[in-house]
């Protein structure tokens, strides 16, 4: 139960990794490198996280019909292959009516500093 956040941030890919008993002491590019490797578990978690991302994307590309999405946080640093290509193979296949430019998906470019980039460069904008 939650926001999307809570399933497709670090810490909800982390969640749902030990929920299915993996290992406590790693973290989230971990699970990203030991999926390559093969590992069931990961390979899993890495599932259900990609799933729930592209289904949290189609809700918003076809609620809000947004000329560009773009993807943030720390998790984003897996970047275009790890990530980004995944979601939007799975977008794809979610979606009833084909996405006309896959390239209105994309990472933040300022990984995950963008957030409070975007706050203090609010917070400057701003008039006292």
């Amino acid at each position: 139960r939650g926001c999307l956040e809570a399933y497709v941030s670090g810490n909800g890919l982390l969640k749902g990794y030990r929920l299915r008993g993996g290992d406590f002491s790693l973290k989230g590019p971990d699970i990203f490198k030991r999926a390559s490797e093969g590992d069931i578990v990961s390979q899993a978690t890495l599932n259900e996280f990609i799933d729930k991302l592209a289904l949290g994307c189609v809700n918003i590309l076809n609620t809000l019909a947004p000329e560009h999405l773009v993807l943030g946080g720390g998790i984003s640093m897996q970047g275009e292959n790890l990530l980004l290509k995944p979601v939007r193979e799975r977008i794809g296949a979610i979606m009833s009516m084909p996405l006309q430019n896959p390239a209105t998906i994309s990472l933040a470019q300022l990984g995950s500093s963008a957030g409070v980039i975007g706050a203090a460069l609010l917070a400057l904008d701003m008039e006292i």
